[in-house]
């Protein structure tokens, strides 16, 4: 191009550029396409400008929002690593005194519920209330009564069973309680006697009973074993003596019906020994038997025959459960190995005497309730059979 069509051309654009344009007049889809007049450019410059800046302050703004964001959180950061250095650590005693508050409040809980379930689950029967003096019948005015006689001689009470007859009493004549304590009576005033009994006693699991009341003429005895979760072997040894000792013998080699006699040996006076065990090695019946005791005393008889041609007379009577038992629930106590006393809810015996008023046997059914570890309701059963004035052999104590 030439020199002066440049200058021609430039000056045709400074001419454009001072002809002003309306803003209307300008295309929106070419409007940077088409010459802007003087003003024009300047607002447009302007905007641009502000709108940078606008940009600018945005984006700052934003980026230290952010830088602040990020300090706080690392300040915060370093305050709460800061505590937590600073936090000093217990000591290991003080780590266990949650712990052992725990233990303590769980301790004395159980205490509490084990002794509440301890007496609640403990057999309350008060047997103090009762005398055994008060209880017994006179047993001398039976006898004086039978013979007809106030005052009888030591013969006629060494002969009563021939005077009463004569007098036409019979078994079937008297209420339960009179025959019992006539025929109880008469074992005292036996020569010897044996009285072997057998029987169980269920519970949990059951026991056999075995027991062996003897009199050779110069010493009683009584062997008592109980045979099955718990092996139970006791002899007791008094002589016939005015002030006798009454000695306990441990068994060893315990079988159902036998035992070894050679264990711990204890030694008792009379009155020492009653008041643990109840009654005496020369006592047949552990119960108190009286017309305060026997619920059913006029009882119905049956008679029957014995192989040596005597009548017998078979009568079954219920004992009152308290009364009747103040002696007999130590001896269960200590032949049984109990912490406590047994609590009966009935006590049924059937009797067999033949027509002098001697024992023959004896059916006894108890329940009972009895505590070890928890309240345990147990059945026992024994059957004794009874002889007298027979050649008796008693254990042997080795002891």
């Amino acid at each position: 191009m030439k020199k002066h069509d440049k200058l021609s051309s430039q000056n045709n654009e400074t001419v454009n550029v001072n002809n002003p344009v309306s803003d209307a007049e300008i295309d929106d889809e070419t409007a940077f396409d088409k010459p802007m007049s003087s003003n024009a450019l300047q607002d447009k410059i302007a905007d641009d400008l502000a709108q940078t800046q606008d940009n600018l302050i945005d984006s700052n703004s934003e980026q230290s929002d952010k830088n602040i964001d990020k300090k706080l959180n690392k300040k915060a950061k370093k305050s709460k690593d800061k505590n937590k250095q600073a936090k000093p650590k217990q000591p290991w005693y003080k780590q266990l005194i949650p712990l052992s508050i725990v233990m303590v409040v769980g301790i004395i809980s159980g205490a509490i519920l084990g002794t509440w379930y301890y007496r609640s689950s403990q057999i309350n029967v008060d047997y103090s209330g009762y005398k055994e003096e008060e209880l017994r019948d006179d047993t001398m005015a039976i006898l004086q009564e039978m013979i007809g006689k106030t005052n009888p001689s030591q013969q006629e009470l060494d002969n009563w069973v021939n005077l009463a007859k004569q007098k036409g009493f019979a078994p079937d004549d008297l209420p339960a309680s009179k025959n019992i304590l006539l025929a109880e009576y008469n074992a005292s005033k036996a020569k010897s006697f044996q009285a072997l009994g057998s029987g169980k006693v269920a519970t949990i699991t059951t026991q056999t009973i075995y027991s062996n009341k003897s009199f050779d003429g110069n010493a009683y005895s009584f062997e008592s074993i109980s045979k099955g979760t718990l092996t139970i072997a006791d002899c007791y040894y008094m002589k016939n003596t005015p002030n006798p000792t009454v000695s306990v013998i441990k068994g060893t080699k315990i079988q159902p019906t036998s035992a070894v006699w050679n264990g711990a040996k204890t030694d008792y006076t009379r009155d020492e020994f009653k008041k643990l065990a109840g009654s005496l090695p020369s006592s047949l019946n552990p119960y108190i038997i009286s017309t305060k005791t026997v619920l059913n005393n006029n009882v119905s008889y049956e008679v029957s025959t014995s192989e040596e041609g005597k009548k017998l007379y078979t009568f079954t009577i219920q004992l009152d459960p308290i009364a009747s038992v103040i002696n007999y629930v130590k001896q269960v106590k200590m032949t049984s190995g109990l912490s406590g006393y047994p609590a009966f809810d009935d006590i049924t015996i059937t009797y067999t005497i033949d027509e002098d008023w001697n024992l023959v046997t004896t059916d006894i059914l108890e329940h009972y309730v009895v505590f070890y570890i928890a309240k345990a309701p147990c059945t026992g059963t024994l059957k004794t059979d009874y002889k007298f004035n027979i050649d008796v052999k008693l254990p042997e104590i080795l002891a």
